[in-house]
């Protein structure tokens, strides 16, 4: 619905009564709107006519044209609505809340709405062209300083902010400029790539921060000799590398000195990867550094694509927290070259491998883990139990490279063979090779080199679909021939997909393969098969196999 479209209904829902009309009071001139509708309400008018274009995540991808583009929609959209009628203006005035989610580009589009916005909490959400002159900002400077109480979040994208602050710093006392936010709860900041490592005037005092949010910004805030933390209250830290450069390094570290309560930590390479320079910045932050950091809180951290010298001088600093740590990497060349040349000397894998109790890992792949992208899964391996090590956890993000990847992980978990003894595996939104005989000799590869599984678990098998060769053949290579592959295997699941009973006999090859793995592996104790019985109905063999199969396992109490 656009904005003239909501004029007829407007007039006729915010009319003055007559009683409205025949005094001259000033609570009789307010508008009857005013006073029956909600504040919620009054936003979703608003955002009818605005539409979709007051988007954060829109505007931090866009250019600076389309940026100001729809700053100016933004405000036309606004200025129509605020015209149907001068009380239609006073309710927009005189709701302040109906500005405070507005994001914009545009200063002094940004003034004015700071202008209106008399009441907590406060959102600034906004994308700053680089071309806007220092005046500009000096004008946003002076409105936030008015309104610094009643911000609570600040998600910002500009090269300009480090100009900002500076400015900030040279007009406040630096007094008043350490309690500048005193109630910001999230901040989010981008593209701040200048760097101001000389100045000692723009220190920072966030006494509410929870979430802190850093891409590709340069220097921060300057360490301080004061002994009252920077950030008392931070939770959560994001860091995303636009560079190693001194102002990234020097930012992670005094915010680690800073944050004695810091309970999530994740750290980004950004679009950088393994392009990013490694020793040089692995001798720079513990030169920061100069220690350990006292973080009791710190539960986990992550690290995507971060160079193995870099992540292991940080594990190292972070020791004394014994967080959970997650080494998250974006394909397989990068794992390995990070496994072979630098895990000996990072502290979490280091305990892992040396752990004193041997415990048993996990094994797990093609799964979505904690990606926000349902379409990137992972292969992972991790102790989830053994409290001796640090259980790390490895995360390789794979798409459908299936067999490779399957291949060449072996080869490099060679060393900790005898001690994965679970594998979990989903097929759900894999794409498999078509070549059967290539799958075929995949499938015995790993039974043979994960010879200490006890658990097997495969998830999504879909035994109806063209691309699933490999998935018919996994189970009929698990007995392994002589049925040595898996000798200890003590629990298996398998959890299938039905479908179209339309390829011939592959369900009935399925029971018999079952059957293999379930009279050679005499030290199984559980056998769980969800959904089997659904698809092995459609002709007279099939139901005759998994007669005799259900039989065996019901005389070996197995779950079904």
């Amino acid at each position: 619905m656009n904005s003239r479209a909501l004029v007829p209904i407007l007039r006729t829902i915010i009319a003055p009564s007559t009683t409205d009309q025949c005094s001259n009071t000033r609570t009789s001139s307010t508008p009857r709107l005013a006073r029956s509708l909600p504040v919620e309400l009054l936003r979703e008018i608003f955002l009818i006519a605005v539409g979709s274009v007051i988007n954060a995540e829109n505007l931090v991808t866009t250019s600076h044209d389309e940026q100001h583009a729809i700053s100016l929609e933004v405000r036309k959209k606004i200025d129509k609505l605020t015209t149907i009628c001068s009380q239609w203006k006073a309710i927009a005035h005189d709701v302040p809340d109906l500005w405070t989610t507005l994001d914009f580009s545009d200063p002094h589009y940004m003034v004015q709405c700071l202008s209106l916005c008399k009441i907590r909490p406060l959102h600034i959400r906004g994308v700053f062209s680089s071309g806007k002159a220092e005046a500009d900002y000096t004008e946003v400077l002076k409105a936030l300083e008015t309104r610094a109480e009643q911000i609570v979040t600040i998600s910002v994208s500009t090269e300009q902010m480090d100009m900002l602050l500076v400015n900030l710093s040279s007009i406040t006392p630096l007094s008043a400029f350490t309690v500048f936010l005193p109630n910001l709860q999230e901040l989010r900041l981008t593209n701040m790539k200048k760097e101001f490592a000389d100045r000692t005037d723009h220190n920072l005092y966030l006494p509410q921060l929870k979430l802190l949010s850093l891409s590709k910004v340069g220097v921060l805030f300057s360490a301080s000799d004061s002994s009252v933390p920077a950030l008392p209250a931070l939770k959560t830290l994001i860091i995303t590398f636009h560079e190693i450069t001194v102002g990234e390094m020097g930012n992670l570290v005094r915010i680690l000195h800073n944050s004695p309560n810091l309970n999530a930590l994740m750290i980004n390479s950004g679009e950088l990867g393994e392009r990013m320079p490694d020793t040089g910045d692995s001798l720079q932050f513990q030169r920061l550094a100069n220690g350990r950091f006292n973080l009791p809180n710190l539960a986990t951290v992550k690290f995507i694509d971060i160079p193995g010298l870099l992540s292991s001088s940080i594990c190292y600093a972070l020791q004394d927290s014994q967080p959970e740590i997650s080494f998250v990497f974006g394909d397989v060349v990068s794992a390995n070259h990070f496994i072979v040349d630098y895990a000996y000397i990072s502290p979490p894998l280091e305990s892992l491998r040396k752990c004193p109790h041997a415990c048993e890992l996990s094994l797990s792949i093609g799964f979505q883990c904690d990606s926000p992208d349902p379409k990137v899964r992972f292969m992972s391996l991790q102790s989830p139990k053994c409290d001796a090590c640090a259980k790390p956890r490895l995360l390789i993000r794979h798409d459908d490279t299936f067999t490779s990847l399957l291949l060449s992980r072996m080869q490099s978990f060679l060393h900790l063979d005898n001690r994965i003894t679970s594998l979990n595996v989903s097929l759900s939104g894999v794409m498999l090779s078509g070549n059967t005989t290539k799958q075929t000799l995949m499938w015995p590869h790993i039974w043979r080199d994960l010879h200490s599984l006890k658990s097997v678990r495969l998830f999504d098998v879909a035994i109806y679909d063209d691309a699933s060769d490999s998935q018919r053949s996994f189970m009929s290579t698990m007995a392994g021939g002589r049925g040595l592959y898996l000798d200890h295997l003590e629990e298996l699941e398998v959890s299938y997909i039905p479908g179209a009973a339309d390829h011939g006999t592959w369900p009935g090859v399925d029971v018999r393969a079952v059957r293999r793995v379930v009279d050679a592996c005499e030290s199984l104790r559980e056998v769980k098969l969800h959904r089997l019985p659904e698809v092995v109905r459609t002709t007279a063999e099939w139901r005759r196999r998994w007669g005799a199969l259900e039989a065996v396992l019901m005389e070996r109490n197995f779950s079904l």
